[in-house]
């Protein structure tokens, strides 16, 4: 961005009120200031409260806040504007509120859609839980005279949860308490404190990669990269002097750690990427110019997926259903269930759990010895049906208790009492609500909610198999050892699965999410059975299966349907896929 300085539209007439009055004590009526003194909030009329004046004030101490200006006009003025800055400059949270003001609203994964964060997944929060314990036990073992040691989990997948301290907590820390943060690589933006004094920098990280063939991301341990080093040095010593440990040597830091991080589009799954490149109409995937150019193979199994899920037409561009799942800001596979709810009248039930598995885990992350009572209390919740549908009792008793409260520290309260995680849930209601209004603005038809039935249940199971169909697993042995249908891999059903809890293992279930780490998992299950797969599946995908145990009882299924229905189905695949998926899946 072009370092120069310009004022505002309206700098020369502009003007801010921070009256002292305007904080957490009363003040007398001489101090306040008359309400037309006041900026109004434009939503309900009324001045701005004393809070919103004092995160003005810290929003305007950021270093970034002397470039908004040129970067608004940057923004108009260039189709591509890179801003960068040090670590805790503001350029990762003010950019979003400024855009509102200059950029065009669908303008404005469709750039907050592009790259959202992934969830880092349970693994990381077991290595921070493992550093807390032994943090908090070696602390016991100190002497009391250095003062009270505080152990602070951040987790990076609670967003919300920032870690700044109010300016009393400092205060009384400084002369009783000694803290200790213990993040990831993806929490460190979320430190934002100007009394750390220490910062130890183990020089290595665990980041997901994406692997196209068995569709499933890996938990890898591998050296931080040099920008990273010096982001984890500008924590410390921003306001005031600090030491910088670092666990490695300097032969580490210059042979094994590279200049820049790997870009998130050559380690993440590339479906929605490619989905919203198809929708802006940049079709030439095989020749385009990209900064960071993904693997061939990410590519055409981004391709293949859409294609399974009818989103590309037979010269490879969007179809018309294509076009309509791109209007979700969503996995392109939580799309598809989305549209398909239309046809089965579980509209709104879909569209509570993709809110539910869009947002971060709504279960909390426990504390040392209360699993058993969070247990007791989350299997009140427990669907007979699986996981999908437990996350609807989820939402509906969170939507309850939110709706019958007098205030949020009821809804606060009861989130704590059953082990909720109450950020998570907020945010779950707000992705439903935008769902809706997307629903609504595209004239999707929406039927009454219906859940409790069994035909609800089974049509809510139908959805789910249109866009999950890919994502199927077996258990081999009875034991609850799942085998994924598109390959080889065995995994577990996840500890805080309703089946794990109830110790009831079905045969055939569809997973939403399958990772790879010192314990196999797939997460969010829900049972299925093999007729349904049969008569949801393309037959195109079910062709191009791996030959197993599993695809030979799917073929005994299809030899027990209705030869008149699977007739049907055949003729209608043969004249939507006349050739094999790999002549249609090539490089557009």
């Amino acid at each position: 961005m072009e370092e120069k300085e310009l004022e505002g539209p309206n700098s020369a007439s502009e003007k801010r009120y921070f009256p002292e009055s305007l904080d957490s004590s009363d003040g007398d009526e001489e101090g306040v200031l008359a309400c037309e003194d006041l900026e109004l909030n434009p939503f309900d009329g009324l001045p701005y409260s004393s809070r919103y004046y004092k995160l003005l004030k810290e929003r305007e101490d950021l270093p970034i806040w002397k470039e908004k200006y040129s970067f608004m006009e940057n923004l108009l003025q260039n189709q591509i504007v890179i801003v960068s800055g040090d670590a805790k400059c503001g350029k990762s949270s003010q950019w979003q509120p400024w855009a509102r003001a200059r950029m065009p609203l669908p303008l404005l994964s469709w750039a907050c859609r592009i790259g959202p964060p992934e969830d880092p997944g349970s693994r990381l929060s077991q290595d921070i839980e493992k550093a807390y314990e032994m943090v908090c036990q070696e602390g016991s073992n100190l002497n009391p005279d250095l003062g009270e040691l505080v152990v602070v989990p951040l987790y990076p997948e609670e967003k919300c949860a920032l870690f700044k301290p109010n300016e009393e907590t400092e205060k009384r820390c400084q002369v009783y308490q000694r803290r200790v943060v213990l993040t990831t690589s993806s929490g460190e933006s979320l430190i934002w404190s100007n009394t750390v004094k220490f910062v130890i920098d183990v020089g290595v990280e665990r980041r997901k990669v994406y692997n196209p063939r068995i569709r499933a991301n890996s938990l890898i341990t591998q050296p931080i990269s040099q920008s990273q080093a010096e982001i984890r040095k500008q924590i410390v010593g921003s306001s005031s002097p600090g030491k910088l440990f670092r666990l490695y040597s300097e032969e580490f830091a210059s042979k094994d750690m590279r200049p820049l991080k790997p870009a998130e589009m050559q380690e993440a799954n590339l479906t929605s990427m490619v989905l919203f490149v198809k929708r802006i109409d940049i079709a030439g995937l095989g020749h385009c110019d990209f900064i960071n150019r993904p693997a061939p193979e990410s590519l055409m199994q981004a391709l293949e997926d859409l294609d399974y899920l009818a989103a590309l037409d037979n010269d490879g561009n969007l179809s018309e259903f294509g076009i309509i799942m791109s209007e979700f800001p969503l996995d392109p596979q939580l799309s598809k269930s989305i549209l398909a709810s239309c046809e089965f009248d579980c509209v709104e039930e879909m569209l509570t759990i993709a809110a539910m598995v869009t947002a971060p885990n709504c279960f909390s992350n426990l504390p040392r010895g209360a699993e058993e009572a969070a247990l007791t209390c989350w299997k009140t919740f427990l669907h007979p049906e699986g996981d999908h549908f437990t996350l609807i009792n989820i939402y509906k008793a969170y939507q309850d208790t939110a709706l019958n409260s007098t205030s949020e520290h009821c809804v606060e309260k009861w989130c704590h009492d059953y082990f909720l995680n109450c950020c998570a849930l907020r945010m779950a209601d707000v992705i439903r609500a935008e769902l809706l209004e997307i629903v609504k603005r595209i004239e999707l038809p929406c039927a009454e909610p219906a859940f409790g039935s069994k035909e609800n249940a089974l049509n809510i199971k139908k959805a789910l198999l249109s866009g999950y169909f890919m994502q199927i697993a077996r258990d081999v042995d009875g034991s609850g050892n799942y085998l994924m249908l598109t390959h080889k891999q065995v995994a577990q059903l996840h500890p805080r699965s309703g089946y794990s809890i109830t110790k009831k293992m079905p045969e055939w279930v569809l997973f939403h999410k399958f990772s790879i780490a010192e314990n196999n998992y797939i997460r969010i299950t829900s049972e299925i059975s093999p007729e349904l797969f049969m008569q949801l599946a393309p037959q195109y995908y079910f062709s191009n299966l791996p030959p197993s145990e599993s695809k030979d009882i799917l073929h005994q299924v299809m030899d027990h349907l209705s030869p008149m229905s699977t007739m049907k189905k055949e003729q209608n695949m043969c004249e939507k896929c006349p050739e094999t998926a790999e002549q249609r899946c090539a490089l557009q």
